[in-house]
Formats: C-alpha cells, structure tokens, sequence
C-alpha cells in the first residue's frame, strides 16, 4: 500500500484515476487533522470507530442502530430498576403499547428519528434528561448520516 502523505499532486493529470486522487487528498487531510493536537487526535479515533471518518454509511448505520438500541435499554432499565415513586413509569403512555422492550424500542425510534407521535413523553426529570441527550444525539447523527450520503454523491470526479 502506497504512503501518499505529503505527496504533491497539483502538476498530475489524474484523467481516469479521480478515485486515486481523492483519497490521496482524504489521507492527507485526515492525516493532518489528527495531529493538530490531542482533541483532534481523540475525535479522529471516534470518527475512524464510527464511520471510517465519514467514508462508511454502513458503519455510521450501524452505530445509529446501536443508539437506539442503548437508549431502548436505557428507558426500560429505568422503569425496570428505577421506577419512579407513585407512578409504573417515567414515560406516560408506555403501558399502553402493552410490547414490554419492544415498546421501548419503538419509542427509542420515534424520538431518534424525531417524528414525535405523542402518544409516549417523558413524565420525570430523569426521563426528560435522557431524552434531551437522545434527541441532541438524533439530530447530530442523522444529520451526518445525511451529510456522508450526499458526499458519497457529490464527489463524483471532482
């Protein structure tokens, strides 16, 4: 495997090989993001984990998946092992789906993607907290699964 970091590509005609010439300049890029300093260094390892640093809609996908997934486990433990005083749940409405995990699941979804049905919300602090973190969590990962489809598309021969 080639080492294209610092290569100097500007005088090459690259007709026929614009795969070659844009990841010559991702490397490069990545290479200099991740040793700016040691933030950038820990945000690239998070990146590389999570989508091949935007190049894998598969592995970002995935890693979507497993925050519903891990927010699904979140709602239900805390009805499980903390169940709010006075009350069957932190999340009006959740009995009545009558799904057990599968109901959390499903909320999990609604709010991930944010359609918002209404029919389950948040009734303790503590529900709403998680909900905060997993909406924020929503808009930021769906939005970059947008972003890395589109610059799947849009860098066609550039």
């Amino acid at each position: 495997q080639a080492i294209w970091i610092g290569a100097d590509i500007r005088d090459i005609d690259f007709s026929g090989a614009y795969l070659v010439r844009q990841h010559i300049i991702d490397e490069n890029f990545l290479y200099e993001f991740r040793h700016q300093d040691k933030a950038h260094s820990a945000v690239y390892h998070v990146w590389k984990l999570t989508s091949d640093c935007g190049r894998s809609m598969i592995r970002w996908g995935v890693f979507l998946a497993l925050n519903v997934l891990l927010f699904a486990a979140i709602y239900w433990g805390m009805d499980t092992w903390m169940p709010p005083e006075k009350m069957t749940s932190h999340l009006t409405g959740i009995e009545d789906l009558h799904g057990g995990f599968i109901s959390y699941l499903y909320f999990s979804v609604v709010t991930f993607t944010t359609l918002g049905y209404g029919d389950v919300s948040p009734i303790t602090v503590a529900g709403q907290a998680v909900l905060i973190v997993h909406i924020a969590i929503g808009y930021l990962g769906l939005g970059a699964l947008l972003s890395i489809l589109a610059t799947k598309f849009a860098s066609r021969g550039n």
